[in-house]
């Protein structure tokens, strides 16, 4: 269905739902290696303002002493079921010879929110980070450096500082939890390509494409519209036209033209004045109508 999307056959039903968007993006990914696209991504992942230590998720990986990109395979687990914290959207492990495993709890979110209350999302998974054994059906290596990653295409951190408010341990939770954006992605995918090898090229431009067609992308300005061509009329019928002319009038020539949703804006000149014009004769009925009697 991404190629779909790209190709503007997209379905109407999964156009909000989180879980396609999440298969669509992911399912594609998890056949990137390490050495390729992963490190530019979660440098992009980011910890709250006032943790000046650790600005990224990626800066936290390095802290054990290696960079992501030395790691040899990725395992990537949707909708893994956990005996006791609930079901988070998505795991992503990366293992290497000699080196500590990293597990990356991810929680997806399109338009809604997290839950919160007693049974905070956030809270919960940063509780899975502590119980990685716990889990139902998927075995996850031990002794892993863990982090918990909130993905929306919106700035997070109020709902971030929320969910730390209900957590055990505050301070070691803040350090491992980060905010990523469906945006960041582009920005991942440009940086990396090309990378000289035709396979995750390709994937990194459907992927690429494919949040594009959706508008998850930054804004990044307006385009330029390509010079319009002169406008003559003659014989136009301006119904509904506001016309305000700017210092000199500028010549209008106009030839059998309807131009009933015509907007022109120029400043009238002092001496501008109408007779018998439709509006003019309105504004009288109404003024009359409200006058006392």
């Amino acid at each position: 269905m991404l190629i779909a999307d790209i190709h503007g056959h997209s379905l109407a039903e999964a156009q909000n739902n989180e879980d396609y968007l999440t298969s669509a993006v992911f399912g594609h990914l998890r056949y990137i290696p390490p050495e390729y696209f992963w490190e530019r991504l979660l440098s992009r992942a980011r910890g709250l303002p006032d943790r000046q230590d650790l600005k990224s998720l990626d800066e936290f990986i390095r802290t054990s002493g290696h960079r992501l990109s030395e790691y040899l395979s990725l395992q990537v687990l949707f909708w893994p079921a956990h005996r006791r914290r609930g079901e988070p959207d998505l795991i992503l492990s990366f293992t290497g010879i000699g080196l500590r495993p990293i597990t990356i709890v991810v929680e997806v979110k399109l338009w809604s929110g997290k839950s919160g209350g007693d049974e905070d999302q956030l809270v919960r998974y940063l509780q899975i980070l502590d119980e990685l054994k716990d889990f139902c059906e998927s075995k996850l290596p031990e002794g892993s450096l863990g982090a918990l990653v909130y993905l929306t295409p919106r700035e997070s951190t109020e709902e971030i500082v929320e969910s730390l408010k209900s957590s055990r341990n505050p301070d070691i939770d803040g350090r491992r939890v980060f905010r990523l954006q469906w945006q960041d992605f582009i920005g991942a995918c440009d940086e990396t390509l090309p990378t000289g090898d035709s396979h995750t090229d390709m994937i990194l431009q459907d992927v690429r494409s494919f949040l594009k067609a959706r508008g998850l992308e930054y804004f990044t300005g307006f385009r330029r519209i390509a010079t319009l061509p002169d406008l003559r009329v003659k014989k136009a019928c301006f119904s509904k036209l506001f016309v305000k002319q700017r210092q000199e009038p500028a010549e209008l020539e106009v030839r059998r033209a309807p131009f009933n949703r015509l907007l022109v804006r120029r400043e009238l000149p002092e001496n501008f004045a109408c007779r018998g014009a439709p509006w003019i004769k309105r504004t009288q009925r109404t003024a009359n109508r409200s006058a006392p009697r």
